[in-house]
């Protein structure tokens, strides 16, 4: 709720003047479609429930552990193993405690998915987790012709073609068939969390690291739920690269890390890494995604590339217009353009 909730406390600076029939709006551009079986015997409709918006694979790897360290950083979190198939715990099985409310009992999903933090869970929608939509909450599987799967019966262009959703910008009680049955609310511009972690970043660029910059880091991290970054990144036990947070350099890492899953989807992390200088690297990759017409696990879960895409130095600065060229002589164009 922190996104949906309209004008809640966090939020400093919103944008309500979104046309949500003309542009769509982030709400039912996020939101699946309601699976036949749900809602009473409310009828489906893919009407205001459009499927645009999906996560990429590079985003659902970028998340912390459970433990509030990146996946590669965490000793206790096999890489090797993420990809591997498996059921969910049953809901009467002692080892479900620690899943529920975040995984379906008895699921088919992937390692990926499990021990992982809880900004995970509220923010995607992944196959074997809850969509929480239509007023109740559905068990999300994603492959095709299942519960936020793709559909070509019903609609052969709207579906999540990396096979991950956005549960971030869905009400709960948003619904499908007309754009008044969709919760409305402010788009998030800035909120306090951005204020904290501008703070801290700002801190450490000119100071270094200090118990005020962990302290405004940890604001974030112990409302979403992980522990303190001076904690588990001392802890030889947990991390790999152990004392990271005690460097300028390293620090830096984290934050910008805390601050690309604290804003995901809000559109900050693009200028995070091109104020940084670090686009070219970050961008120049492929979009990755789930096999989306995969009927079942071993089908779908299989990586496959959904966009080709290039940032070069030449994108840093963007073209200055013709007309002021002409306009202004002495005026030199960018590099590259």
């Amino acid at each position: 709720m922190l996104i949906v909730d309209p004008w809640n406390k966090e939020l400093i600076w919103g944008y309500s003047n979104i046309d949500y029939y003309a542009d769509g709006g982030l709400a039912h551009g996020s939101n699946i479609r309601l699976p036949d079986g749900y809602g009473d015997g409310v009828k489906n409709t893919a009407s205001f429930s459009w499927q645009w918006l999906g996560a990429t694979y590079q985003i659902a790897e970028r998340y912390y552990t459970k433990n509030g360290l990146p996946i590669e950083e965490d000793l206790t979190y096999d890489t090797n193993l993420k990809h591997e198939i498996v059921v969910t715990p049953g809901v009467m099985d002692e080892a479900y405690r620690e899943l529920y409310g975040y995984m379906q009992p008895g699921a088919e999903t992937i390692n990926l998915y499990l021990n992982r933090e809880p900004r995970f869970y509220a923010n995607l929608g992944i196959t074997g987790g809850y969509w929480r939509a239509h007023n109740v909450l559905i068990n999300a599987r994603m492959f095709a012709n299942t519960e936020g799967g793709f559909n070509s019966s019903v609609s052969s262009t709207d579906y999540l073609c990396t096979g991950i959703g956005v549960q971030k910008f869905v009400h709960p009680e948003s619904q499908s068939g007309s754009w008044q049955r969709t919760i409305k609310f402010p788009y998030p511009l800035i909120r306090m969390a951005d204020l904290y972690l501008m703070r801290a970043e700002a801190m450490n660029e000119y100071y270094g690291p200090s118990a005020e910059v962990y302290a405004d880091i940890n604001r974030v991290r112990r409302r979403a739920g992980i522990p303190d970054v001076e904690v588990v990144w001392a802890d030889p036990s947990l991390t790999r690269t152990v004392n990271k947070h005690l460097t300028k350099e390293g620090l830096r890492d984290i934050i910008l890390q805390e601050r690309s899953i604290e804003f995901a989807f809000e559109g900050i992390h693009f200028w995070d890494m091109w104020r940084h200088k670090r686009a070219s690297q970050r961008f120049s990759s492929p979009v990755w995604g789930w096999t989306h017409t995969g009927t079942n696990a071993s089908s779908f879960f299989v990586l496959e590339v959904k966009q080709q895409r290039r940032f070069t130095i030449t994108d840093y600065l963007w073209p200055i217009d013709i007309n002021e060229l002409n306009t202004n002589s002495k005026l030199v164009q960018n590099p590259g353009w």
